[in-house]
């Protein structure tokens, strides 16, 4: 189920997309009734949906050791058309699937079902259908991930990396990541990291955020600046450190700050 918020107060004029973690689902993210990632992104005026879209595997687990995979089957969960390289899993894939498809159909229902809300502004009559460049992608580990794709493809305010982007064959960060590759947003000024840290003993991960161990490392392949790597997210009992960075409440101030 998709989840659609407007802001109660003056319209800032953007959209938050948020994107869920591998075998999860839009309504996790609320796991606080009042301090969660919904409500941070409400507070700064943005409008916020939340899609739900296929993610029942991880993009680490489809591809493994194999690098060129991740750029692939990113592209093939994005847009919804099966990629040369793509996890063969992914070969049944149909168009409606795709995130680029679900964002523009789930916007089109808003703006007939809620014509006075804002949800027009988000609508292009351009080929790409959607405002892009009125849009903050955030997302998850593998939410994460198809966030910073979609930077990739298209020109957003700003992309925000919750535990992600986890593509990393052997620890070395897939090749789509590489800074030097052509980027419709800038991963140097307009993309931001927000994790809990990943300890490692010898090179080898050990503790911390052991799901997607590799993300500092992404980051930094991505040419993120320093100042927006915060590798240092509040953890907390009885929640995994992998998702500790969207479901620890003393983090809501840091969300907040993101989504501005």
């Amino acid at each position: 189920m998709n989840y659609a918020l407007e802001p109660a107060g003056a319209r800032k004029g953007a959209l938050v997309v948020l994107l869920n973690g591998s075998g999860s689902f839009p309504a996790q993210l609320t796991i606080d009734p009042a301090r969660n990632l919904f409500n941070a992104a409400l507070e700064s005026g943005n409008h916020v949906l939340a899609v739900a879209y296929r993610s029942d595997v991880a993009v680490v687990t489809m591809c493994g050791s194999r690098p060129d995979c991740y750029g692939a089957s990113r592209s093939t969960l994005v847009n919804g058309v099966f990629a040369p390289g793509a996890d063969s899993s992914l070969a049944d894939i149909r168009s409606d699937e795709g995130l680029v498809s679900r964002i523009d159909q789930a916007l089109r229902a808003l703006v007939a079902a809620r014509p006075q809300a804002g949800w027009d502004m988000f609508i292009s009559g351009g080929a790409d259908r959607i405002g892009w460049q009125r849009v903050i992608a955030a997302g998850h580990s593998q939410g994460g991930g198809h966030a910073a794709y979609l930077g990739k493809l298209f020109p957003l305010i700003r992309v925000v990396q919750f535990s992600s982007t986890c593509d990393a064959a052997a620890g070395v960060p897939a090749p789509w990541t590489a800074a030097g590759d052509v980027w419709a947003t800038s991963p140097a000024a307009a993309f931001f990291g927000f994790s809990a840290p990943t300890v490692f003993t010898n090179g080898v991960p050990t503790a911390g955020d052991l799901n997607c161990p590799y993300h500092l490392a992404v980051w930094q392949n991505l040419g993120m600046p320093v100042s927006h790597q915060a590798d240092d997210a509040d953890t907390c009992a009885g929640i995994n450190p992998h998702p500790a960075a969207i479901l620890c409440s003393s983090n809501y101030p840091r969300w907040v700050a993101l989504f501005r």
